[in-house]
């Protein structure tokens, strides 16, 4: 594998972290403790990576975004 084949691990794995957080949030239409139970996850773990994410309540990205 050369240098421009390479994956960034981390990175792809809170892409697709963020994509799931979104997923649930939309699925309950932003009802953050029932889209923590759909992920089966704490409500304060799932607000805090709404938080690093950037995500927004609805589930869509806010400024900042992925780091």
């Amino acid at each position: 594998i050369n240098g421009r084949d390479k994956i960034n691990y981390d990175e792809e794995v809170q892409r697709f972290e963020a994509d799931l957080i979104r997923c649930a949030l939309m699925k309950t239409g932003g009802v953050q403790r029932r889209a923590a139970a759909l992920l089966n996850i704490k409500v304060t773990t799932l607000n805090a990576k709404i938080k690093r994410f950037g995500i927004s309540p609805n589930g869509l990205i806010e400024d900042g975004g992925l780091e």
